[in-house]
Protein backbone atom coordinates (compact mmCIF):
# COMPACT_ATOMS: atom_id res chain seq x y z
CA UNK A 1 0.00 0.00 0.00
CA UNK A 2 2.86 2.42 0.32
CA UNK A 3 4.07 2.83 -2.80
CA UNK A 4 6.51 5.98 -2.93
CA UNK A 5 5.07 9.01 -4.25
CA UNK A 6 6.93 11.51 -6.37
CA UNK A 7 4.33 14.16 -7.11
CA UNK A 8 3.88 16.65 -4.23
CA UNK A 9 0.24 18.32 -3.85
CA UNK A 10 1.52 21.83 -2.78
CA UNK A 11 3.25 22.06 -6.00
CA UNK A 12 0.35 21.39 -7.97
CA UNK A 13 -1.67 24.24 -5.97
CA UNK A 14 1.15 26.47 -6.29
CA UNK A 15 1.05 26.22 -10.15
CA UNK A 16 -2.24 26.45 -10.19
CA UNK A 17 -3.69 29.13 -7.89
CA UNK A 18 -0.74 31.62 -8.95
CA UNK A 19 -2.58 31.76 -12.55
CA UNK A 20 -5.93 31.99 -10.80
CA UNK A 21 -5.08 34.76 -8.50
CA UNK A 22 -4.44 37.15 -11.65
CA UNK A 23 -7.52 35.39 -13.13
CA UNK A 24 -9.81 35.91 -10.60
CA UNK A 25 -8.50 39.62 -9.83
CA UNK A 26 -10.64 41.39 -12.24
CA UNK A 27 -13.82 39.20 -10.59
CA UNK A 28 -12.91 39.97 -7.25
CA UNK A 29 -13.23 44.05 -7.84
CA UNK A 30 -16.20 43.77 -9.40
CA UNK A 31 -17.69 41.67 -6.11
CA UNK A 32 -16.17 44.16 -4.05
CA UNK A 33 -17.77 46.74 -5.33
CA UNK A 34 -21.10 45.59 -6.09
CA UNK A 35 -21.00 44.28 -2.12
CA UNK A 36 -20.02 47.95 -1.23
CA UNK A 37 -23.47 49.31 -3.24
CA UNK A 38 -25.50 46.71 -2.02
CA UNK A 39 -28.51 47.56 0.17
CA UNK A 40 -27.49 47.14 3.86
CA UNK A 41 -31.01 47.07 5.15
CA UNK A 42 -31.95 43.52 4.64
CA UNK A 43 -29.10 42.73 6.72
CA UNK A 44 -29.48 44.64 9.48
CA UNK A 45 -33.46 43.60 9.17
CA UNK A 46 -32.35 39.76 9.35
CA UNK A 47 -29.76 40.34 11.99
CA UNK A 48 -32.02 42.31 14.53
CA UNK A 49 -35.02 39.75 13.80
CA UNK A 50 -32.78 36.71 15.02
CA UNK A 51 -32.05 38.47 17.94
CA UNK A 52 -35.29 39.75 19.21
CA UNK A 53 -36.61 35.91 17.88
CA UNK A 54 -33.14 34.97 20.80
CA UNK A 55 -34.67 37.37 23.31
CA UNK A 56 -38.64 36.24 23.45
CA UNK A 57 -37.37 32.71 23.53
CA UNK A 58 -34.48 32.68 25.97
CA UNK A 59 -37.08 35.07 28.12
CA UNK A 60 -40.21 32.51 27.74
CA UNK A 61 -37.83 30.16 28.71
CA UNK A 62 -36.78 31.19 31.97
CA UNK A 63 -39.83 31.45 32.91
CA UNK A 64 -41.16 28.30 31.55
CA UNK A 65 -40.02 26.64 34.27
CA UNK A 66 -42.35 28.36 36.90
CA UNK A 67 -45.78 27.10 34.50
CA UNK A 68 -43.76 23.34 34.45
CA UNK A 69 -43.76 23.63 38.67
CA UNK A 70 -47.56 24.48 38.98
CA UNK A 71 -48.38 22.11 36.30
CA UNK A 72 -46.89 19.57 37.93
CA UNK A 73 -47.94 20.32 41.36
CA UNK A 74 -51.80 20.03 39.30
CA UNK A 75 -51.05 16.35 38.03
CA UNK A 76 -49.62 15.58 41.68
CA UNK A 77 -52.66 16.77 43.46
CA UNK A 78 -54.96 14.85 40.72
CA UNK A 79 -53.01 11.69 41.28
CA UNK A 80 -53.11 11.94 44.93
CA UNK A 81 -49.24 12.57 45.53
CA UNK A 82 -50.03 15.96 46.38
CA UNK A 83 -52.61 17.54 49.55
CA UNK A 84 -51.98 20.99 50.55
CA UNK A 85 -53.69 19.88 53.85
CA UNK A 86 -50.57 17.70 54.93
CA UNK A 87 -47.85 19.72 55.16
CA UNK A 88 -44.61 17.22 55.89
CA UNK A 89 -45.34 15.61 52.37
CA UNK A 90 -46.22 18.89 50.69
CA UNK A 91 -42.51 20.44 52.05
CA UNK A 92 -40.91 17.89 50.55
CA UNK A 93 -42.32 18.01 47.04
CA UNK A 94 -41.98 21.46 46.96
CA UNK A 95 -38.74 21.76 48.21
CA UNK A 96 -37.59 19.08 45.46
CA UNK A 97 -39.73 20.96 42.56
CA UNK A 98 -38.03 24.22 43.61
CA UNK A 99 -34.08 22.85 43.67
CA UNK A 100 -35.01 21.47 39.77
CA UNK A 101 -35.53 24.71 38.88
CA UNK A 102 -33.16 27.29 39.72
CA UNK A 103 -35.00 29.96 37.83
CA UNK A 104 -37.93 29.79 40.02
CA UNK A 105 -37.71 31.93 43.45
CA UNK A 106 -41.07 30.29 45.49
CA UNK A 107 -43.43 28.03 45.22
CA UNK A 108 -46.83 28.36 47.31
CA UNK A 109 -49.84 26.08 47.94
CA UNK A 110 -52.78 27.43 49.45
CA UNK A 111 -55.52 25.20 51.23
CA UNK A 112 -59.38 26.18 50.33
CA UNK A 113 -59.52 27.42 53.88
CA UNK A 114 -56.63 29.99 52.88
CA UNK A 115 -53.93 28.59 54.56
CA UNK A 116 -50.45 29.28 53.26
CA UNK A 117 -47.21 26.81 52.74
CA UNK A 118 -44.34 28.76 50.76
CA UNK A 119 -40.90 27.06 50.19
CA UNK A 120 -38.46 30.04 48.86
CA UNK A 121 -35.22 30.36 47.81
CA UNK A 122 -33.37 32.30 50.76
CA UNK A 123 -29.98 33.41 50.90
CA UNK A 124 -27.34 31.65 49.43
CA UNK A 125 -29.46 29.34 48.07
CA UNK A 126 -30.91 27.74 50.79
CA UNK A 127 -34.71 26.94 51.00
CA UNK A 128 -36.97 28.71 53.50
CA UNK A 129 -40.41 27.52 54.35
CA UNK A 130 -42.65 29.63 55.57
CA UNK A 131 -46.61 29.08 56.69
CA UNK A 132 -49.47 31.73 57.33
CA UNK A 133 -53.13 31.50 58.54
CA UNK A 134 -54.56 34.17 56.21
CA UNK A 135 -57.76 34.34 57.89
CA UNK A 136 -58.25 37.91 57.83
CA UNK A 137 -57.08 38.73 54.25
CA UNK A 138 -60.09 38.64 52.56
CA UNK A 139 -58.29 40.17 49.56
CA UNK A 140 -56.36 37.03 49.12
CA UNK A 141 -59.67 34.95 49.10
CA UNK A 142 -61.17 36.28 46.66
CA UNK A 143 -57.88 35.79 44.63
CA UNK A 144 -58.07 32.01 45.39
CA UNK A 145 -61.69 31.77 44.38
CA UNK A 146 -60.87 34.24 40.76
CA UNK A 147 -57.92 31.02 40.35
CA UNK A 148 -60.67 28.63 41.42
CA UNK A 149 -62.94 29.80 38.52
CA UNK A 150 -60.40 30.39 35.76
CA UNK A 151 -59.99 26.21 36.48
CA UNK A 152 -56.60 26.58 34.15
CA UNK A 153 -53.03 28.36 34.58
CA UNK A 154 -52.97 32.02 35.00
CA UNK A 155 -50.22 34.70 34.87
CA UNK A 156 -50.69 37.41 37.84
CA UNK A 157 -49.57 41.05 37.81
CA UNK A 158 -46.31 41.20 39.94
CA UNK A 159 -46.41 41.79 43.42
CA UNK A 160 -43.88 42.23 46.12
CA UNK A 161 -43.53 40.22 49.37
CA UNK A 162 -40.35 39.90 51.79
CA UNK A 163 -38.45 42.50 50.20
CA UNK A 164 -38.61 41.58 46.16
CA UNK A 165 -40.93 41.83 43.51
CA UNK A 166 -42.11 38.52 42.13
CA UNK A 167 -43.85 37.33 38.48
CA UNK A 168 -45.91 34.47 39.11
CA UNK A 169 -48.48 31.80 37.87
CA UNK A 170 -50.98 30.07 39.39
CA UNK A 171 -53.07 27.43 38.98
CA UNK A 172 -56.34 25.15 41.66
CA UNK A 173 -55.38 22.00 42.32
CA UNK A 174 -58.52 19.41 42.18
CA UNK A 175 -58.81 15.71 42.84
CA UNK A 176 -61.53 13.79 41.65
CA UNK A 177 -63.21 17.00 40.80
CA UNK A 178 -63.06 18.57 43.52
CA UNK A 179 -61.05 21.53 44.61
CA UNK A 180 -58.20 21.08 47.44
CA UNK A 181 -56.62 24.13 47.51
CA UNK A 182 -54.47 26.35 45.01
CA UNK A 183 -50.60 26.13 43.95
CA UNK A 184 -48.35 29.01 42.46
CA UNK A 185 -44.63 29.31 41.63
CA UNK A 186 -42.60 32.45 41.24
CA UNK A 187 -39.81 34.03 39.39
CA UNK A 188 -38.34 37.32 40.93
CA UNK A 189 -38.03 40.49 39.06
CA UNK A 190 -34.00 40.11 40.00
CA UNK A 191 -33.38 37.04 38.20
CA UNK A 192 -35.29 38.28 35.08
CA UNK A 193 -32.80 41.05 35.27
CA UNK A 194 -29.88 38.93 35.42
CA UNK A 195 -31.00 37.33 32.26
CA UNK A 196 -31.22 40.37 29.91
CA UNK A 197 -27.92 41.58 31.86
CA UNK A 198 -26.28 38.42 30.70
CA UNK A 199 -27.77 38.26 27.15
CA UNK A 200 -26.98 41.84 27.01
CA UNK A 201 -23.24 40.85 27.65
CA UNK A 202 -23.63 37.84 25.18
CA UNK A 203 -24.67 40.30 22.19
CA UNK A 204 -23.19 43.85 23.30
CA UNK A 205 -26.02 45.48 23.43
CA UNK A 206 -28.12 46.87 26.37
CA UNK A 207 -31.52 44.96 27.04
CA UNK A 208 -35.02 45.67 29.02
CA UNK A 209 -38.23 44.81 29.59
CA UNK A 210 -40.92 46.95 30.31
CA UNK A 211 -44.56 46.27 31.72
CA UNK A 212 -47.31 47.56 30.71
CA UNK A 213 -46.43 51.30 29.12
CA UNK A 214 -43.93 52.83 31.58
CA UNK A 215 -42.75 50.26 34.69
CA UNK A 216 -39.56 48.65 34.46
CA UNK A 217 -39.70 45.11 35.11
CA UNK A 218 -36.30 43.91 33.88
CA UNK A 219 -32.83 45.92 33.58
CA UNK A 220 -29.01 45.51 34.22
CA UNK A 221 -29.41 48.22 36.44
CA UNK A 222 -32.76 47.35 38.52
CA UNK A 223 -31.07 45.30 41.32
CA UNK A 224 -28.97 48.97 42.08
CA UNK A 225 -32.16 51.05 42.65
CA UNK A 226 -32.83 51.91 46.02
CA UNK A 227 -36.03 49.65 47.42
CA UNK A 228 -37.35 52.06 49.30
CA UNK A 229 -39.67 53.09 46.99
CA UNK A 230 -41.43 49.98 46.02
CA UNK A 231 -44.27 48.16 48.38
CA UNK A 232 -46.88 45.94 47.80
CA UNK A 233 -48.86 49.22 46.36
CA UNK A 234 -45.81 49.51 43.82
CA UNK A 235 -44.11 46.38 43.07
CA UNK A 236 -42.46 47.55 40.07
CA UNK A 237 -40.21 51.12 39.37
CA UNK A 238 -41.74 53.57 37.03
CA UNK A 239 -39.06 53.62 33.99
CA UNK A 240 -38.19 57.33 34.85
CA UNK A 241 -36.52 55.92 38.01
CA UNK A 242 -33.56 54.88 35.70
CA UNK A 243 -32.67 58.19 34.20
CA UNK A 244 -31.73 56.43 31.00
CA UNK A 245 -32.37 58.94 28.36
CA UNK A 246 -32.20 56.57 25.78
CA UNK A 247 -35.00 54.10 27.21
CA UNK A 248 -37.29 57.56 28.01
CA UNK A 249 -36.46 58.72 24.21
CA UNK A 250 -37.79 54.94 23.14
CA UNK A 251 -40.69 55.38 25.37
CA UNK A 252 -41.47 59.20 23.74
CA UNK A 253 -41.13 58.94 20.79
CA UNK A 254 -43.30 56.45 17.77
CA UNK A 255 -41.23 53.75 15.96
CA UNK A 256 -39.40 54.44 12.29
CA UNK A 257 -40.79 51.43 10.95
CA UNK A 258 -41.75 47.81 11.41
CA UNK A 259 -39.48 45.22 10.35
CA UNK A 260 -41.07 41.90 8.32
CA UNK A 261 -43.71 39.90 9.68
CA UNK A 262 -43.90 42.65 12.32
CA UNK A 263 -41.57 41.17 13.91
CA UNK A 264 -40.18 43.98 16.10
CA UNK A 265 -40.05 47.70 16.05
CA UNK A 266 -37.23 50.24 15.01
CA UNK A 267 -36.54 53.51 16.51
CA UNK A 268 -33.49 55.44 15.80
CA UNK A 269 -32.64 57.62 19.41
CA UNK A 270 -30.40 60.62 19.55
CA UNK A 271 -28.92 61.49 22.62
CA UNK A 272 -26.85 64.32 22.68
CA UNK A 273 -24.61 63.50 19.86
CA UNK A 274 -25.32 60.26 19.54
CA UNK A 275 -27.38 57.90 17.98
CA UNK A 276 -28.69 54.36 19.28
CA UNK A 277 -30.45 52.07 17.41
CA UNK A 278 -33.60 50.37 19.81
CA UNK A 279 -35.34 47.22 18.74
CA UNK A 280 -38.45 46.07 20.28
CA UNK A 281 -40.87 43.38 20.38
CA UNK A 282 -44.80 43.14 22.23
CA UNK A 283 -45.78 39.79 23.84
CA UNK A 284 -48.81 38.69 25.88
CA UNK A 285 -47.98 35.39 26.99
CA UNK A 286 -47.51 36.55 30.81
CA UNK A 287 -50.81 37.62 31.92
CA UNK A 288 -53.60 40.62 30.85
CA UNK A 289 -50.52 43.48 30.61
CA UNK A 290 -48.28 43.06 27.91
CA UNK A 291 -44.54 43.08 28.33
CA UNK A 292 -42.00 44.66 25.97
CA UNK A 293 -39.01 43.65 25.11
CA UNK A 294 -36.25 45.72 24.16
CA UNK A 295 -32.85 46.47 23.59
CA UNK A 296 -30.02 49.19 22.18
CA UNK A 297 -26.60 49.73 21.28
CA UNK A 298 -24.69 52.61 19.09
CA UNK A 299 -25.82 52.95 15.80
CA UNK A 300 -22.02 52.16 15.04
CA UNK A 301 -22.50 49.02 16.49
CA UNK A 302 -24.42 48.00 14.04
CA UNK A 303 -22.48 49.43 11.11
CA UNK A 304 -19.56 47.35 11.96
CA UNK A 305 -21.46 44.25 12.46
CA UNK A 306 -22.69 44.77 8.61
CA UNK A 307 -19.03 45.58 7.55
CA UNK A 308 -17.88 42.62 9.38
CA UNK A 309 -20.68 40.39 7.29
CA UNK A 310 -19.76 41.77 3.62
CA UNK A 311 -16.04 41.03 4.27
CA UNK A 312 -16.98 37.31 5.23
CA UNK A 313 -19.11 37.26 1.91
CA UNK A 314 -16.71 38.27 -0.29
CA UNK A 315 -13.75 36.17 1.43
CA UNK A 316 -16.09 33.02 1.23
CA UNK A 317 -17.34 34.08 -2.36
CA UNK A 318 -13.70 34.37 -3.80
CA UNK A 319 -12.66 31.37 -1.64
CA UNK A 320 -15.60 28.98 -3.17
CA UNK A 321 -14.43 30.56 -6.69
CA UNK A 322 -11.29 29.02 -6.15
CA UNK A 323 -12.12 26.21 -4.85
CA UNK A 324 -14.10 25.26 -7.46
CA UNK A 325 -11.96 26.60 -10.64
CA UNK A 326 -8.98 24.66 -8.65
CA UNK A 327 -10.55 21.36 -8.82
CA UNK A 328 -11.48 21.92 -11.87
CA UNK A 329 -7.80 22.35 -13.13
CA UNK A 330 -6.27 19.51 -10.48
CA UNK A 331 -8.15 16.95 -12.03
CA UNK A 332 -9.80 13.30 -10.64
CA UNK A 333 -6.32 12.65 -9.03
CA UNK A 334 -6.93 15.14 -6.17
CA UNK A 335 -10.89 15.01 -6.66
CA UNK A 336 -11.75 11.36 -6.02
CA UNK A 337 -9.22 10.61 -2.86
CA UNK A 338 -10.71 13.91 -1.34
CA UNK A 339 -14.41 13.04 -2.24
CA UNK A 340 -13.64 9.06 -0.49
CA UNK A 341 -12.26 10.75 2.03
CA UNK A 342 -15.14 12.88 2.88
CA UNK A 343 -17.18 10.21 2.43
CA UNK A 344 -15.55 7.81 5.00
CA UNK A 345 -15.45 10.43 7.32
CA UNK A 346 -19.15 11.38 7.07
CA UNK A 347 -19.57 7.51 7.95
CA UNK A 348 -17.48 8.15 10.89
CA UNK A 349 -19.01 10.90 12.23
CA UNK A 350 -22.32 8.32 12.11
CA UNK A 351 -20.16 5.37 13.43
CA UNK A 352 -20.62 3.23 10.41
CA UNK A 353 -17.72 1.92 11.06
CA UNK A 354 -18.74 -1.42 9.47
CA UNK A 355 -19.19 0.32 6.04
CA UNK A 356 -16.22 1.93 5.27
CA UNK A 357 -13.50 0.25 3.38
CA UNK A 358 -10.11 1.54 3.77
CA UNK A 359 -9.01 3.85 1.70
CA UNK A 360 -6.49 3.30 -1.37
CA UNK A 361 -2.67 4.76 -1.58
CA UNK A 362 -1.98 7.52 -3.96
CA UNK A 363 0.88 8.90 -5.69
CA UNK A 364 0.66 12.28 -4.26
CA UNK A 365 2.63 12.71 -1.10
CA UNK A 366 0.08 14.52 1.16
CA UNK A 367 -2.84 12.18 -0.14
CA UNK A 368 -1.02 8.95 -0.02
CA UNK A 369 -0.47 10.16 3.93
CA UNK A 370 -3.67 11.45 4.46
CA UNK A 371 -4.94 7.49 3.56
CA UNK A 372 -2.27 5.98 5.58
CA UNK A 373 -3.33 8.32 8.70
CA UNK A 374 -7.33 7.45 8.00
CA UNK A 375 -6.93 3.93 7.69
CA UNK A 376 -4.74 3.92 11.05
CA UNK A 377 -7.55 5.91 12.66
CA UNK A 378 -10.19 3.55 11.36
CA UNK A 379 -8.64 0.51 12.78
CA UNK A 380 -7.84 2.30 15.88
CA UNK A 381 -11.83 2.80 16.08
CA UNK A 382 -12.89 -0.44 15.14
CA UNK A 383 -11.21 -1.58 18.21
CA UNK A 384 -12.67 1.32 20.67
CA UNK A 385 -16.07 0.94 19.61
CA UNK A 386 -16.17 -2.93 20.92
CA UNK A 387 -16.09 -0.98 24.13
CA UNK A 388 -18.02 1.66 23.62
CA UNK A 389 -22.19 1.73 23.59
CA UNK A 390 -22.40 3.01 20.13
CA UNK A 391 -26.12 3.70 20.02
CA UNK A 392 -25.51 6.11 22.77
CA UNK A 393 -22.57 8.14 21.14
CA UNK A 394 -24.68 8.55 18.02
CA UNK A 395 -27.93 9.46 19.95
CA UNK A 396 -25.78 12.08 21.93
CA UNK A 397 -24.04 13.18 18.59
CA UNK A 398 -27.84 13.67 16.94
CA UNK A 399 -28.65 16.00 20.01
CA UNK A 400 -26.05 18.65 18.43
CA UNK A 401 -25.98 20.22 22.11
CA UNK A 402 -22.68 19.68 24.00
CA UNK A 403 -24.59 20.45 27.26
CA UNK A 404 -26.64 17.42 26.35
CA UNK A 405 -23.72 15.36 28.37
CA UNK A 406 -23.86 17.78 31.12
CA UNK A 407 -24.93 16.78 34.75
CA UNK A 408 -28.59 17.34 35.15
CA UNK A 409 -31.65 16.19 37.25
CA UNK A 410 -34.26 14.74 35.49
CA UNK A 411 -37.22 12.34 35.88
CA UNK A 412 -36.39 9.04 34.36
CA UNK A 413 -37.13 5.87 34.30
CA UNK A 414 -34.64 2.76 35.53
CA UNK A 415 -34.50 -0.86 34.84
CA UNK A 416 -32.28 -3.37 36.51
CA UNK A 417 -32.32 -7.53 34.79
CA UNK A 418 -30.84 -10.35 36.90
CA UNK A 419 -30.89 -14.12 35.63
CA UNK A 420 -32.17 -16.27 38.59
CA UNK A 421 -29.58 -18.57 40.23
CA UNK A 422 -27.16 -17.89 37.47
CA UNK A 423 -23.88 -18.50 40.03
CA UNK A 424 -24.95 -21.87 41.26
CA UNK A 425 -25.69 -22.75 37.92
CA UNK A 426 -22.45 -21.51 36.49
CA UNK A 427 -20.49 -23.35 38.92
CA UNK A 428 -20.88 -26.73 36.27
CA UNK A 429 -20.63 -24.45 33.16
CA UNK A 430 -17.02 -24.20 31.39
CA UNK A 431 -15.93 -20.48 31.69
CA UNK A 432 -16.05 -20.20 27.54
CA UNK A 433 -19.52 -21.15 28.19
CA UNK A 434 -21.08 -18.95 30.27
CA UNK A 435 -19.04 -15.88 28.71
CA UNK A 436 -21.34 -17.35 25.18
CA UNK A 437 -24.63 -17.96 27.15
CA UNK A 438 -24.25 -14.63 28.50
CA UNK A 439 -23.07 -12.57 25.87
CA UNK A 440 -26.25 -14.06 23.93
CA UNK A 441 -28.54 -13.00 26.42
CA UNK A 442 -26.96 -9.40 27.02
CA UNK A 443 -27.21 -9.27 23.02
CA UNK A 444 -31.29 -9.92 23.30
CA UNK A 445 -31.90 -7.71 26.19
CA UNK A 446 -29.89 -4.81 24.10
CA UNK A 447 -31.61 -5.16 21.49
CA UNK A 448 -34.86 -5.05 23.46
CA UNK A 449 -33.76 -1.86 25.44
CA UNK A 450 -32.21 -0.13 22.25
CA UNK A 451 -36.11 -0.84 20.31
CA UNK A 452 -37.60 1.21 22.41
CA UNK A 453 -34.93 4.53 22.84
CA UNK A 454 -33.55 3.16 26.32
CA UNK A 455 -29.51 3.67 27.00
CA UNK A 456 -28.06 0.92 28.22
CA UNK A 457 -25.95 1.87 31.75
CA UNK A 458 -23.54 -1.15 32.10
CA UNK A 459 -23.46 -4.92 32.67
CA UNK A 460 -23.01 -5.72 36.66
CA UNK A 461 -22.25 -9.67 36.34
CA UNK A 462 -25.16 -11.45 34.89
CA UNK A 463 -26.60 -8.31 35.90
CA UNK A 464 -27.90 -5.14 33.74
CA UNK A 465 -28.84 -1.46 34.06
CA UNK A 466 -30.71 0.89 31.93
CA UNK A 467 -32.73 4.13 32.03
CA UNK A 468 -35.12 6.32 29.84
CA UNK A 469 -35.63 9.37 29.30
CA UNK A 470 -32.08 10.60 28.16
CA UNK A 471 -30.07 11.76 26.51
CA UNK A 472 -33.19 12.93 24.44
CA UNK A 473 -36.29 13.63 25.77
CA UNK A 474 -39.48 10.89 26.07
CA UNK A 475 -42.59 12.12 27.76
CA UNK A 476 -43.55 8.02 27.64
CA UNK A 477 -40.21 7.08 29.35
CA UNK A 478 -42.26 4.23 31.99
CA UNK A 479 -44.28 3.25 29.35
CA UNK A 480 -41.00 2.43 27.27
CA UNK A 481 -39.09 0.77 29.71
CA UNK A 482 -42.05 -1.61 30.29
CA UNK A 483 -42.62 -2.58 26.75
CA UNK A 484 -38.59 -3.18 26.65
CA UNK A 485 -39.27 -5.94 29.85
CA UNK A 486 -42.16 -7.43 28.18
CA UNK A 487 -40.22 -7.38 24.71
CA UNK A 488 -37.62 -9.10 26.67
CA UNK A 489 -39.50 -11.94 28.51
CA UNK A 490 -40.62 -12.57 24.84
CA UNK A 491 -37.63 -12.52 23.36
CA UNK A 492 -36.00 -15.07 25.82
CA UNK A 493 -39.00 -17.69 25.38
CA UNK A 494 -38.65 -17.40 21.95
CA UNK A 495 -34.99 -18.44 21.73
CA UNK A 496 -35.18 -21.25 24.01
CA UNK A 497 -32.99 -19.63 26.76
CA UNK A 498 -33.46 -22.08 29.98
CA UNK A 499 -33.00 -18.91 32.25
CA UNK A 500 -35.29 -17.47 33.88
CA UNK A 501 -35.15 -13.81 34.46
CA UNK A 502 -35.90 -10.76 37.03
CA UNK A 503 -36.97 -7.40 35.72
CA UNK A 504 -37.11 -3.69 38.26
CA UNK A 505 -38.75 -0.90 37.06
CA UNK A 506 -38.61 2.91 39.29
CA UNK A 507 -39.16 6.06 38.13
CA UNK A 508 -37.63 8.93 39.78
CA UNK A 509 -35.53 11.95 39.41
CA UNK A 510 -32.53 11.08 38.81
CA UNK A 511 -28.89 13.08 38.17
CA UNK A 512 -27.72 12.19 34.36
CA UNK A 513 -24.71 13.04 32.56
CA UNK A 514 -20.92 12.58 31.98
CA UNK A 515 -19.41 10.94 35.75
CA UNK A 516 -16.30 9.90 36.19
CA UNK A 517 -12.58 10.80 35.94
CA UNK A 518 -11.41 12.67 32.91
CA UNK A 519 -9.92 9.75 30.88
CA UNK A 520 -12.55 7.30 31.63
CA UNK A 521 -16.29 8.99 31.73
CA UNK A 522 -19.18 7.46 31.67
CA UNK A 523 -22.57 8.91 30.68
CA UNK A 524 -25.04 7.56 33.18
CA UNK A 525 -27.40 8.20 36.24
CA UNK A 526 -27.05 8.31 39.61
CA UNK A 527 -29.27 8.91 42.53
CA UNK A 528 -31.65 7.79 44.74
CA UNK A 529 -34.10 6.06 42.32
CA UNK A 530 -31.22 3.65 41.12
CA UNK A 531 -30.92 2.98 44.98
CA UNK A 532 -34.66 1.95 44.90
CA UNK A 533 -34.92 -0.20 41.48
CA UNK A 534 -32.00 -2.21 42.95
CA UNK A 535 -33.85 -3.15 45.83
CA UNK A 536 -37.32 -3.98 43.62
CA UNK A 537 -35.01 -6.33 41.65
CA UNK A 538 -34.29 -8.26 45.10
CA UNK A 539 -37.26 -8.26 45.85
CA UNK A 540 -38.36 -10.30 43.16
CA UNK A 541 -36.08 -13.14 44.42
CA UNK A 542 -38.90 -13.35 47.55
CA UNK A 543 -42.26 -12.86 44.68
CA UNK A 544 -40.53 -15.57 42.60
CA UNK A 545 -43.85 -17.16 41.32
CA UNK A 546 -41.95 -19.83 39.11
CA UNK A 547 -42.43 -18.20 35.68
CA UNK A 548 -39.69 -17.12 33.05
CA UNK A 549 -39.94 -13.65 33.79
CA UNK A 550 -40.49 -11.42 36.86
CA UNK A 551 -41.25 -7.91 35.93
CA UNK A 552 -42.09 -5.91 39.31
CA UNK A 553 -42.82 -2.28 38.78
CA UNK A 554 -42.83 0.60 41.37
CA UNK A 555 -45.90 2.38 42.29
CA UNK A 556 -44.59 5.51 40.75
CA UNK A 557 -44.25 4.21 37.64
CA UNK A 558 -47.20 2.15 37.79
CA UNK A 559 -48.50 5.88 37.99
CA UNK A 560 -47.56 6.58 34.09
CA UNK A 561 -49.07 3.28 32.66
CA UNK A 562 -52.07 3.11 31.13
CA UNK A 563 -54.64 0.33 30.98
CA UNK A 564 -52.73 -1.31 27.80
CA UNK A 565 -50.36 -2.84 30.63
CA UNK A 566 -52.14 -5.69 33.12
CA UNK A 567 -50.65 -4.88 36.51
CA UNK A 568 -51.50 -6.90 39.88
CA UNK A 569 -50.48 -5.23 43.31
CA UNK A 570 -48.09 -7.42 44.96
CA UNK A 571 -48.34 -5.54 48.15
CA UNK A 572 -45.76 -3.31 50.04
CA UNK A 573 -42.37 -3.50 51.02
CA UNK A 574 -39.52 -1.91 53.14
CA UNK A 575 -36.47 -1.98 51.31
CA UNK A 576 -33.43 -0.86 52.49
CA UNK A 577 -32.24 2.90 52.35
CA UNK A 578 -35.78 4.13 52.86
CA UNK A 579 -38.19 5.29 55.45
CA UNK A 580 -41.24 4.45 53.63
CA UNK A 581 -41.99 1.42 52.20
CA UNK A 582 -42.32 0.98 48.57
CA UNK A 583 -45.46 -0.20 46.59
CA UNK A 584 -44.59 -3.22 44.10
CA UNK A 585 -46.41 -4.27 41.17
CA UNK A 586 -46.22 -7.16 38.97
CA UNK A 587 -46.07 -6.60 35.36
CA UNK A 588 -47.58 -9.52 33.26
CA UNK A 589 -46.01 -10.85 30.56
CA UNK A 590 -49.75 -11.00 28.98
CA UNK A 591 -49.44 -7.37 28.43
CA UNK A 592 -49.10 -6.53 24.55
CA UNK A 593 -46.32 -3.98 23.90
CA UNK A 594 -47.85 -1.42 21.37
Amino acid sequence: MNRPASISITVLLVAAIGGLVALAAGAVLLLSAYANFKNTSELVLDSAKSFMESLEADVKQHLTPAEAIVEFLVQQAANGELDPALKHESVLMLSGALAAAPQVSDIAVWQRDGRELVVARGENGRLVVETEDNHEKQDLKEYLNWVRANRKLVWNEPFRVDGKTLVSVAAPLFREGEYIGTAAAGVSVEELSALVDELGNAYGITGFIIYGEDRLLAHSRLPQLPTAALDTDNPLYDVAALENPVIDGFLSIPADFTGPEAAFDVREIRVNNDVFLALSREIGDFGNVSWILGAYSPRSDWDTQIKRLHQSIVGGLFLLGLAILGAIILSRKVAEPVRKTATATLKIGNLDLDRIEPLPPSRITELNDQANAFNQMLDGLRWFETYVPRQLVRRLIQQKDKSAVSSRELELTVMFTDIVGFTANSETKKPGDIAAELNQHFEILNQCIEAEGGTLDKYIGDAAMAFWGAPEKQVDHAQRACRAALAMAEALSEAGHEQRIKIAIHTGPLIVGNIGAVGRMNYTVIGDTVNTCSRIEKLAGDLDDGKSAIILVSNVTANYLDDKFELMKAGQFSVKGRKKPVTVFRLSANSIPQ
